[in-house]
């Protein structure tokens, strides 16, 4: 359990007739309350077209972020890089890390949705090769003075990268895992690894992704700083309730609307997303989504982290229908009573 870290993440989602504006004040009060219990990181997701995500440019929300914090990590999980036209989104990634003061993540996928990058005119089947190329085009930018560059979306001929990123060679690379497949293209990178699987499962291709990436490190791929802690981990649902009665009723409550902003596209089409489980019961019961009072919660998390398999978990304390009074209080239950006992049990007290 050495060098467990935890972040959060977020989907942004709209509660039913509350404004934008008031959703981004909630939030950021969220977010300054974890830098000051010491959250890594802040995660945003990208997502179009559904109540889901109210991040479409998870960029400008980073922006405003990181003029009103100054330790926590800021980040995507993830700019869906097939949407993106390469070089405007290597000279935003820069702007961001020098406004952030070089405390700037970068998650990057293909997306999981086909209906999101439809209604962008972006093919599915067209999404792993566009992602290919935005990748290499994107890491090009990122670590070299000219960009030279051509797929059959984009064409570069020694762009100059005038603006560089303060970290360097770039910013740290984060990856959503879910095959052995993705485990290998992360691991020779050095990205940071989430993955949202049962816990059995996902253990496995994290000491998969241990092993490639010790294989790997220093290779010709790798785009880690030196010495730097690889983060393995998941993404996990929380409420920590003031007792587990309490918790179990407020996040029975939350997760329908969770599910039915998220199926929102989906049902339009008459598909079914198979990656999220359709019930409360089921996501607890899968470890997907994790509840409890203080107690409970550390007993969960006590064992996701015994294996050694992870050492990072990015956590999201608001969904559904949850206010921001009880997303608040979840975290600060967290922070107050879990974080502390699971910090001394890593260094073995």
């Amino acid at each position: 359990m050495k060098h467990i870290a935890f972040g959060l993440f977020d989907h942004l989602e709209q509660r039913p007739g509350e404004p934008a504006r008031d959703t981004y004040a909630g939030r950021i009060k969220l977010v300054q309350a974890a830098e000051r219990a010491g959250f890594h990181a802040y995660h945003v997701a990208e997502h179009h077209f559904t109540p889901l995500g109210l991040a479409p440019s998870p960029g400008l929300f980073l922006a405003a972020l990181s003029q009103v914090t100054t330790t926590i990590r800021l980040g995507s999980l993830v700019h869906l890089l097939p949407l993106y036209e390469p070089v405007r989104l290597v000279e935003e990634i820069c702007m961001l890390d020098h406004l952030s003061g070089g405390r700037l993540d970068l998650g990057v996928g293909r997306g999981v949705s086909p209906f999101e990058l439809g209604h962008y005119g972006v093919d599915f089947l067209d999404s792993k090769e566009l992602f290919d190329n935005a990748m290499d085009a994107l890491t090009a930018g990122l670590t070299q003075p000219q960009l030279h560059h051509q797929s059959q979306r984009a064409r570069y001929r020694g762009a100059p990268m005038v603006l560089q990123p303060l970290q360097r060679p770039l910013p740290p690379l984060w990856y959503g895992i879910t095959s052995e497949a993705n485990v290998a293209f992360a691991a020779e990178r050095g990205m940071h690894v989430v993955g949202l699987a049962p816990t059995q499962h996902l253990s496995g291709l994290m000491r998969r992704y241990a092993e490639l990436r010790e294989a790997g490190r220093g290779g010709v791929r790798d785009l880690s700083a030196p010495g730097s802690v690889s983060r393995r981990g998941a993404l996990r649902q929380i409420y920590v309730g003031a007792s587990d009665a309490d918790a179990e009723r407020t996040a029975a409550r939350a997760y329908p609307m969770f599910y039915n902003n998220l199926m929102q596209l989906w049902r339009t089409f008459n598909v079914v997303n198979t990656l999220i489980p359709p019930t409360y019961t089921l996501a607890r019961d899968l470890g997907i989504l994790v509840t409890g009072g203080p107690g409970r919660v550390h007993e969960q998390l006590a064992e996701f982290f015994a294996d050694g398999a992870c050492n990072y978990l990015a956590l999201e304390f608001s969904f559904g229908d949850l206010s921001d009074a009880e997303a608040l209080a979840s975290l600060q239950r967290f922070a107050g009573e879990v974080m502390p006992a699971l910090a001394r049990l890593a260094s073995g007290e």
